[in-house]
């Protein structure tokens, strides 16, 4: 048998590759693991050696102060793209200063530096440099006090953790960046004012601020992605932002003061005209005491809302106020959020009794206490679908929402959502997105109900839940002068057959029109048949989404019209997209009229026998869902 990595003729087929291809495949690993590859053969003794990247880590057990040094020493690579340091805690040597100024002399253009306990200045050399591109310092509260002038002249992206510098510093340090584009700033300490106002380039502003005090002047920024730790932040000037994400960090009730919520709505109220916002579900629960509190509450302009939010009874009043305020929203994402890291429950609780706020028996509204004090492990999917219903029933511009479930159900709770969310979509022409890692395909449920997957690779025909039939549709279309066939078949949980049809029609304009009567005449069947809990799947997504919004196709619309009429017989019913692997069997019956000139109409029991070998592969391919 052939070795691993060889070919028949026992061949090393990976060293007979390039150096350029090899170099750029070591470049991925950590340096210390690609100068091991040395040692395979004299083909890999210098390989390494010429890699574009270095990734260093420095600790006690790990990599000694020899070791940096003939590394160093050994690489040849005339440009390096890429150099990545990470120096453990307790590590204190002069040579850290040499390889960020070996690094230098490389015109590397990607850097991060990650050092635990730095006590030596950072060199001149790196404040000095036109080739850097993206630069990442991790100081751990290390000071950073260029001494020289900066000049960072080609450096679009700086990301700063941990670091403690001055408000002097900061300036210095952005004057010598004239086309810096994104800045992150973490866990800092020591700025006081975040001035960008003399960065006309810099559109990306992100910070976690651990400093009281902070505040923000970035008038040309348009992305903001802020968490605040310390409830007394301020953006004095942030008028060109476009998309914002605030978050509160978790504190205690101690650190509190009276005036806190107050702060939070002045963040909040500048971003009224923010277009795309993503609160985090600790902001939402102070939105709630604001709200319960009876404070000002914005108006907002927001057209594209995400909420990560936990599915509790302390974000209900806050959320709902947000929804109401939001009168041009047309997308909302919901976002589950596990417990782990928010303020729970008890926490609002104390808020509200240290300030006197109303009995804790009646505090909550009617709709708020729907949802108990609920943990992660307490949520079922009736919390779930009620938290739905409130969104839809709050907003009344929504077009479109999207679920990310995540892990947050798991499978039996994910397939009893499905079969309990069209029950209440009946009346509005919301477009739902369901994203869970337990679902494997796209619906649309009655209103563009959408469930996407993670694993799309899945293209064949699937098995539908057991309280569902699916009954999938095809078409074959031609041209307007001849006659199209349309066809459907409705099978169980288990894949087999239960009844089909075939049906032609004459002088048809076009493909989509097919595909209409496609869906008429099979909603009609089961409709006369008396199935209630149906998943029609086609691949047309154009007609699913049509007969769901036919104000957007008035060509069609006593065709879309009628269809939705027809769908108004079913209990549970759903629109599926499938690619086209996964309805070979009516598409091949629909095939019949135009290839074979079958024009006669009918509806039989089970399924075609001249398609069972296809339909029996089908089921025993297809998965069970979760």
């Amino acid at each position: 048998m052939a070795d691993k990595g060889r070919d028949g003729d026992g061949v090393d087929s990976i060293s007979s590759l390039p150096d350029e291809i090899l170099q750029h495949i070591l470049s991925s690993l950590e340096t210390a693991t690609a100068i091991k590859t040395s040692t395979l053969s004299k083909r890999w003794r210098h390989v390494w050696s010429g890699t574009p990247s270095l990734y260093l880590i420095w600790t006690r057990h790990k990599f000694k102060v020899h070791s940096i040094n003939q590394t160093l020493a050994r690489y040849t690579a005339s440009k390096m793209t890429s150099f990545h340091l990470y120096v453990g805690e307790d590590i204190e040597s002069p040579d850290i200063n040499r390889s960020i100024e070996f690094a230098m002399s490389k015109n590397v253009e990607y850097m991060l530096l990650y050092i635990h306990s730095y006590k030596n200045n950072i060199p001149d050399c790196l404040y000095s440099n036109s080739s850097i591109k993206q630069l990442t310092l991790s100081l751990y509260y290390s000071y950073m006090v260029p001494i020289c002038s900066v000049s960072w002249t080609s450096l679009k992206k700086l990301s700063l953790f941990y670091c403690n510098f001055s408000d002097e510093c900061m300036a210095k340090i952005l004057s010598g960046c004239p086309i810096l584009e994104s800045l992150s700033l973490d866990f800092f300490r020591g700025l006081k004012v975040i001035d960008l106002s003399k960065s006309p380039c810099l559109r990306t502003l992100e910070a976690s601020i651990t400093d009281s005090g902070t505040q923000i002047v970035a008038p040309h920024i348009r992305f903001l992605r802020l968490t605040d730790y310390t409830l007394s932040c301020t953006l004095a000037d942030v008028t060109s932002l476009t998309e914002a994400k605030l978050e509160i960090g978790v504190t205690t009730v101690e650190k509190v003061t009276d005036g806190f919520p107050q702060v939070i709505m002045q963040i909040v109220e500048k971003l009224q005209n923010v277009e795309k916002l993503t609160f985090g579900p600790n902001l939402l629960k102070i939105l709630s005491v604001a709200e319960l509190r009876h404070l000002p509450f914005p108006s907002f302009n927001v057209q594209d809302l995400t909420l990560v939010s936990t599915i509790s009874q302390d974000v209900i009043p806050g959320l709902v106020r947000l929804l109401q305020n939001s009168s041009q929203l047309k997308k909302l994402t919901v976002q589950p959020k596990l417990v782990s890291g928010t303020l729970l429950g008890k926490f609002l609780d104390d808020l509200l009794d240290m300030h006197g706020l109303i009995n804790s028996d009646q505090r909550w509204s009617l709709e708020a206490r729907v949802f108990p004090k609920i943990l992660t492990w307490d949520v079922e999917t009736k919390h779930v679908v009620s938290f739905i219903k409130l969104m839809l029933k709050t907003t009344k511009t929504l077009e479109k929402m999207v679920l990310r479930l995540g892990y947050y159900l798991q499978g039996r709770q994910v397939e009893e959502l499905l079969e309990m969310v069209p029950m209440f979509y009946q009346n509005n022409n919301v477009s739902i997105v369901v994203i869970s890692n337990k679902l494997n395909k796209m619906v649309l449920v009655p209103t563009v109900y959408q469930v996407h997957s993670r694993r799309s690779s899945i293209v064949g025909w699937q098995k539908p839940c057991p309280s569902f039939v699916k009954c999938n549709i095809g078409s074959s279309w031609l041209n307007a002068n001849q006659n199209c066939g349309v066809a459907w078949m409705v099978r169980d949980h288990m894949g087999q057959p239960l009844v089909h049809g075939r049906r032609s029609y004459s002088k048809v304009a076009s493909t989509l029109e097919a595909d209409f009567l496609s869906f008429r005449w099979a909603i009609e069947c089961l409709a006369t048949i008396h199935f209630d809990t149906v998943v029609f799947e086609s691949p047309s997504y154009i007609a699913g989404k049509a007969i769901l919004h036919p104000e957007s196709f008035p060509q069609y619309g006593s065709l879309l019209n009628s269809i939705r009429r027809q769908l108004q017989s079913f209990r549970l019913w759903s629109i599926a997209f499938v690619h086209k692997e996964g309805n070979l069997c009516v598409d091949a019956i629909a095939l019949g009229v135009t290839r074979y000139h079958r024009y006669q109409s009918y509806i039989a029991h089970a399924g075609p026998s001249w398609l069972n070998q296809l339909i029996q592969a089908e089921a025993t391919a297809a998965t069970n869902p979760d």
